[in-house]
């Protein structure tokens, strides 16, 4: 049976607000693309029988094939990412899908074990090059259904090339899989590295269950999320959108005891947002005091608010 759908319109998941028979609705969209090609092109120097070990791992691991096993060996029995999928083309370096948005965290899996078997593969073959490796760029964007296909390359495309560029040129060098996800950063390091980074994939998806646990708990609500993210976007001033983002996260005056578990939940959660908005960590040494930076309310917390607020949506979350 295949494992992949060949209608847009079924990867929407239809809400109380759809009409029986409308399928226009949100999608999501990845464009995938392997990085270093190039540099081990140039560490094996154009040797022909190398080039074509290369090209053979390469047209065997980045094929519909390949991946239709790969989804089939991650499942098991529990159709994560069965008929969830429509592939546009796996050809080459380049990989380009659409797929359920509950699904699309376990896709992006799919593409870290790709690169993963690649680079193992590399191993073998090529045990002179310098142990160099391959990884992966991943660009995400959320669109309506129904658009032209050629729209959907195009806007994934910017979030491809963020996420490559910062690959490229920042402390993320040390990633094996960098992601762009509607202008949020994330990374899968390599062995050993990377652990406990912010900016990481599985730390983000660890952080979204603690999220809808509390927000289930009703320490805090969508609504009010929103309404932080709509007032902070009306607001062109960087001063007053700090206070506005301070006076929302403020914590309740304490009372009782430092283990009163309900009040400690919404510390919790305030703190989270709070550590958006606070610079980098100082060098080694450096003891002093970090401060919050206004320029990040636009550059990291509107749009981690925005992805937060789509999966913390009940037909958007994985359970």
């Amino acid at each position: 049976e295949n494992v992949f759908l060949t209608n847009m319109d079924d990867l929407v998941v239809l809400d109380e607000n759809h009409e029986t028979d409308s399928s226009d609705g949100k999608i999501a969209i990845v464009k995938a693309d392997i990085n270093n090609l190039g540099i081990i092109m140039k560490e094996i120097n154009y040797d022909y029988d190398k080039y074509l070990q290369l090209s053979k791992l390469l047209s065997e691991k980045i094929s519909l094939n390949n991946i239709r096993k790969m989804i089939e060996e991650y499942n098991g029995n529990s159709g994560k990412l069965i008929k969830k999928l429509v592939p546009f083309y796996v050809a080459g370096d380049d990989i380009f899908y659409a797929v359920r948005i509950d699904a699309l965290f376990d896709s992006i899996i799919i593409l870290s074990n790709l690169i993963k078997d690649i680079n193992q593969g590399l191993k073998i073959k090529q045990s002179n090059l310098n142990n160099i490796e391959l990884s992966i760029a991943i660009g995400v964007t959320f669109v309506n259904n129904h658009q032209p296909i050629r729209y959907y390359r195009q806007i994934v495309e910017k979030e491809l090339s963020k996420a490559k560029i910062n690959m490229k040129t920042k402390k993320s060098f040390n990633s094996v899989v960098g992601i762009c996800m509607a202008n949020n950063l994330f990374f899968i390091y390599k062995e050993g590295l990377g652990f406990k980074e912010n900016d990481s994939f599985f730390r983000f998806r660890s952080e979204l269950r603690e999220l809808k646990k509390l927000m289930d708990e009703k320490i805090f609500t969508r609504t009010a999320l929103h309404n932080l993210l709509i007032n902070l976007e009306m607001e062109k001033d960087k001063e007053k959108q700090m206070l506005y983002s301070l006076y929302f996260l403020k914590p309740n005056l304490r009372t009782g005891e430092i283990s009163n578990t309900e009040a400690n939940k919404e510390l919790y959660f305030k703190y989270y947002l709070l550590s958006q908005l606070v610079e980098g960590k100082r060098a080694e040494g450096d003891k002093g005091e970090r401060y919050f930076v206004p320029e990040k309310i636009n550059d990291v917390l509107i749009p981690k608010l925005k992805l937060i607020l789509l999966f913390l949506k009940e037909i958007y979350s994985n359970k």
